[in-house]
């Protein structure tokens, strides 16, 4: 418990510290299933400090005693870190083939904690890749799980989750059709030239009309800065299409206000709050309030002090060039963006790496 502790507060060193004690003692009694624990924890530090391969060889190792054990809530905490490891290296499917089958097991059972933070992984992986309505859904299943156990920090969490889907399915889905975007960055429904950043030139597909009529035609023109397609359409697709993102631009900003009530009130860490003030920030960049923005940045970075945890520091860095590219430099921002994007293929993040350099080109 004070590993945990430690590690709550960014610690990572001291709780490694703690963790390391629990290991060593477990061994020492034959206490197998503590042996567990400990190897999962240890493993959870590692994947926090931005060590890939080794938090991936911890969680192994517990999910091998815990199959050993059949110790169900073991069995679910390493399938659950293992896919998380496995989506940040790149490889989505492989995360929510591990998640989806850890997934079916819990619902058999009823086991309600593995349902939330499974069903919670899988919505993330899923807006990852742009599968949308299906992060939604899972969404739901794990909001769902969450409010039935009265866990009302998990349940602010998954608010915040459910915000962020709500607001980059907006960015991307209203010029056109439902289905998953090719990889290439948000449509950038905000850009006042009458044209849209509707796909990478890297995906090798022509944007869609979307099946809304002749006011949402687009077509091919030529790629504009940081090499991205471009479409034109007309001013009547552009303002309504514009009206309608910026409208669940801002339900998203006040969804993401309430879950941080929530998790204010719940007692959520400081990682918790200053994730969600992330996704705050990003959501006055899109309906253009920059005060919002970077006074959310701000309480963010502020939050989040020291800390070791080498996501949320990317993600803070990853809001801070999002908002230069909004309302400062471009060629500031893009250059951040290639540095964020380059550590991240550096330390394995592969998945994240990508998305951000499409991000900077947006």
């Amino acid at each position: 418990n004070i590993g945990k502790v430690y590690h709550a507060r960014g610690e990572f060193d001291r709780a490694m510290e703690f963790y390391g004690k629990h290991l060593e003692i477990a061994e020492q009694t034959g206490d197998r299933r503590g042996m567990g624990a400990a190897l999962g924890n240890i493993g959870r530090v590692y994947h926090d400090k931005g060590e890939l391969d080794r938090a991936l060889e911890f969680h192994v190792k517990q999910l091998k005693i815990s199959e050993q054990l059949s110790e169900l809530p073991g069995m679910g905490t390493a399938s659950f870190n293992i896919g998380l490891v496995c989506r940040d290296k790149g490889d989505p499917d492989r995360s929510l083939e591990l998640h989806r089958k850890f997934l079916l097991v819990s619902r058999q059972v009823g086991y309600k904690e593995g349902i939330r933070n499974i069903a919670s992984a899988i919505a993330s992986t899923l807006l990852s890749v742009g599968d949308f309505r299906g992060a939604e859904e899972s969404c739901a299943e794990a909001l769902r799980a969450a409010k039935e156990m009265g866990a009302k920090t998990a349940e602010a969490s998954i608010l915040s989750l459910k915000a962020t889907i709500a607001r980059r399915r907006a960015c991307h889905s209203e010029l056109g059709s439902e289905s998953p975007p090719t990889p290439g960055g948000p449509l950038r429904v905000r850009d006042s030239s009458r044209t849209v950043d509707c796909h990478s030139r890297e995906s090798g597909n022509p944007p869609a009309t979307g099946g809304r009529g002749p006011d949402h035609a687009v077509s091919e023109v030529p790629p504009g800065e940081g090499g991205v397609q471009r479409a034109s359409i007309s001013p009547q697709a552009e303002k309504g299409a514009t009206e309608e993102a910026m409208a669940a631009c801002r339900a998203a900003l006040q969804m993401h206000r309430d879950a941080l009530r929530l998790a204010e009130e719940s007692g959520a860490t400081r990682k918790d709050r200053a994730a969600i003030l992330i996704e705050i920030c990003r959501d006055a960049v899109e309906i253009g309030e920059s005060e919002a923005a970077l006074n959310a940045l701000a309480e963010a970075a502020k939050l989040a002090g020291e800390t070791q945890d080498f996501g949320l520091r990317t993600e803070l860095d990853a809001a801070s060039a999002r908002c230069e590219l909004a309302f400062g430099d471009k060629t500031k921002a893009r250059k951040m963006y290639g540095d964020l994007a380059a550590l991240l293929d550096s330390k394995g993040y592969l998945l994240r790496a990508r998305e951000l350099e499409q991000e900077g080109r947006t």
